[in-house]
Order: C-alpha cells, then structure tokens, then sequence
C-alpha cells in the first residue's frame, strides 16, 4: 500500500508543478502588465488572459501573488470561470475540464459591470 501512496503523491506533486509553471508562462506579474500595457495602448479598459490549456490555476502561487499586487496597484480583477468539453482543442484531458481567465480592468466603476 505504501507504494501506491507514494504514487499518487508523486502525480499529484507532478500536476501542481505543471498548474504552477503554466501560471508563471500567463500570470507572471511583467507578463500581465505587457498585456495590460499592450491592450490600453489599444483604447480598451480590460484584459482577459486564459492559459493555453483548459486548466484551472486560479489556486496558484503565480496568480495569488499576481492579483494580490493588481489590486495593491488599483486594478479590479475577476475570474471567468469557463468549461471545456472533451473535445475541446483547450482540453487534451478527456474529460470536461475547467478553466480560470483572469479578467482585469483600469476602469473605474469595473465590479458595478459585474
């Protein structure tokens, strides 16, 4: 039985390295704010950024620590949380799958959209 549980110790520990590495690939605070940059260059006052991968990593150090300094900064910011089928391109698992966009906004009166 040991042996089992050092199993799927194992893979859980795989799968939360993998959930955080592809937060710091999107959710990287210089990476937000280039795209932040990048999108009100544009005229917009709100970003949505989504993994690659129907994952969900909203749980992530990468994020927490992300969203914790937009809002110390004076972003709002929200979750969509979006579900991806089994044949969805975004979800090679095969299974229904969830993802978190993270959803950021410069504009003043943001979370009375909401």
């Amino acid at each position: 039985m040991k042996r089992s549980k050092s199993k799927i110790t194992k893979i859980k520990a795989l799968a939360e390295s993998a959930r955080e590495e592809a937060a710091r690939k999107v959710f990287d605070l210089n990476t937000v704010h280039e795209r932040i940059t990048q999108v009100a260059a544009k005229g917009f006052n709100t970003v949505r950024i989504e993994p690659e991968t129907a994952v969900d990593l909203r749980k992530t150090e990468t994020a927490i620590a992300t969203t914790k300094k937009l809002e110390e900064l004076g972003y709002s910011y929200s979750w969509d949380v979006v579900n991806y089928d089994q044949k969805n391109v975004k979800n090679p698992s095969g299974c229904v799958a969830r993802m978190s966009a993270l959803v950021i906004s410069w504009q003043d009166d943001y979370r009375t959209h909401l």
